[in-house]
């Protein structure tokens, strides 16, 4: 039992947390992430002071904070501080679970000194009988901070899979670029690469060795978003993956930089960020799958403040997304949209999504508009989590969430590479949440900047 290998280790005190515990272990290792409960996997106290040990070899410490935890926290002997301890002083990734928003008050009060080290809750749940969302959103919490190992995941991409992904990251450029003139010549490169049973490393090798600056940008993208959509469908199948995938950056970085001839769009998307597409399989109008760089300007700075629409901010998406955090933080909060019925009158209703006047996605989009369905709705949070670089969130499809870009410590925005990926859910049901009083609001997409001048500032944040 000792040498079992765990992602994550459960604290909890079982006086109060005993059921919620047995329940997390079981979710947890369900999605796949091997998880210890002393409950479930020692529960005749087998391991003793060899608990230590586990704690070290195990990357993510889920202290689940009752009002009986923190107090517990004040007896320098109890298990909970001692577990504590040994996690604080090694560095682990310390998780704490908020159970009723109660955490602040109770460490307060507390006069162990384990409680004032102790991180701010990055998950709160409102009862001790999470729901569904909350348990996905722990999921995306304590998965094991693992950075990727660039050279094995390339080496994983076939010939093919990059063949399949350059038709998309094409797509991702606005009509009119200068791709023409080279697609054919790329063509030919890989073909060769192919005949040679070469894999993603060797197509790296080759976008370093091209002359021209749009045919390396292309060959870049095309291995990231390869590599993304692995990892998407990684979690796909409940497998571990890297959830720290900065090391993709430096392909991002110089896509950008070389990117004159294919005339990428920056553009802001309704809820304020701006939005770099990188790689676009849209068929018949639908999304199957959609990557793009997105860069959060930091709190009230934020062009989502400046252009007054959080008021719209509550939304679901039709495909599955997941997110992965490069620089900064943001905070995603899912929520409970209840539609009622009977005419009850309410401050929220549900607004229907169109870009340019139809229902039809377009990669490239002036305009966004949505427009009131008269269907009035209770909205109330599930859930809120704060991630940071090197971590991951999903948002399954038809799910209410709103994130933000708290202003951090730091003073930058953060930036994510964000993937749409319809493989993994589809709803045909994708609505904003907006006030009832007004009828129609449009938001302009298009902004007159250069992503080589925002992939220079991701950057310099990634690198701080």
């Amino acid at each position: 039992m000792a040498s079992a290998q765990y992602e994550v280790f459960i604290c909890h005190r079982r006086n109060d947390a005993a059921d919620l515990s047995i329940g997390i272990h079981r979710y947890l290792n369900d999605q796949g992430i091997p998880t210890f409960c002393d409950l479930i996997d020692d529960p005749a106290y087998g391991l003793g002071a060899a608990i230590y040990g586990l704690i070290l070899a195990t990357p993510v410490f889920l202290l689940i904070a009752t009002n009986g935890a923190i107090v517990s926290l004040d007896d320098r002997t109890s298990w909970i501080t001692l577990e504590l301890q040994c996690a604080l002083d090694a560095r682990r990734h310390v998780v704490v679970l908020d159970l009723g928003a109660k955490l602040q008050r109770n460490v307060a009060r507390s006069t162990s000194a384990h409680a004032q080290r102790l991180p701010r809750p990055k998950v709160t749940f409102c009862d001790s009988a999470p729901s569904p969302a909350g348990l996905r959103t722990l999921r995306d919490v304590v998965r094991a901070e693992l950075p990727l190992k660039l050279d094995e995941a390339l080496s994983d991409i076939t010939i093919e899979d990059v063949v399949a992904m350059l038709d998309g990251t094409l797509g991702s450029v606005p009509p009119g670029s200068h791709v023409s003139g080279f697609a054919n010549e790329l063509s030919r490169e890989i073909t060769a690469l192919q005949r040679a049973g070469a894999d993603g490393n060797d197509v790296r090798a080759l976008a370093d060795s091209l002359v021209g600056a749009c045919e390396r940008a292309v060959l870049r993208r095309a291995l990231v978003a390869g590599v993304v959509r692995a990892l998407s469908r990684c979690g796909k199948n409940g497998a571990l993956f890297a959830t720290d995938v900065r090391p993709l950056w430096p392909l991002i970085h110089a896509s950008l930089n070389g990117d004159s001839g294919l005339a990428t769009r920056v553009t802001r998307s309704a809820q304020g960020f701006l939005v770099i597409p990188l790689y676009a399989n849209v068929q018949g109008a639908r999304i199957k799958e959609l990557l793009r760089l997105h860069v959060w300007l930091p709190g009230e700075v934020g062009l989502e403040r400046r252009s007054g629409l959080d008021s719209f901010s509550i939304h679901a998406h039709q495909p599955h997304a997941q997110s992965w955090i490069l620089a900064g933080e943001l905070c995603n909060q899912v929520y409970a949209v209840h539609e009622l019925t009977g005419g009850t009158p309410t401050a929220w209703t549900l607004f229907q999504l169109n870009w340019d006047g139809t229902r039809k996605y377009a990669v490239h989009q002036t305009a966004s508009t949505v427009t009131n369905t008269n269907r009035p709705v209770q909205v109330s949070i599930e859930t809120t989590a704060h991630f940071r670089r090197g971590q991951t969130y999903e948002v399954p499809a038809g799910e209410f969430h709103r994130t933000t870009c708290p202003l951090a410590d730091t003073g930058h925005g953060a930036a994510t590479l964000f993937f749409f990926d319809a493989s993994r859910g589809w709803e045909e049901d994708a609505p904003v949440v907006g006030p009832a009083n007004v009828n129609m609001s449009t938001v302009p997409r298009h902004v007159a900047l250069d992503p080589a001048g925002w992939a220079d500032a991701v950057d310099a944040w990634i690198r701080q």
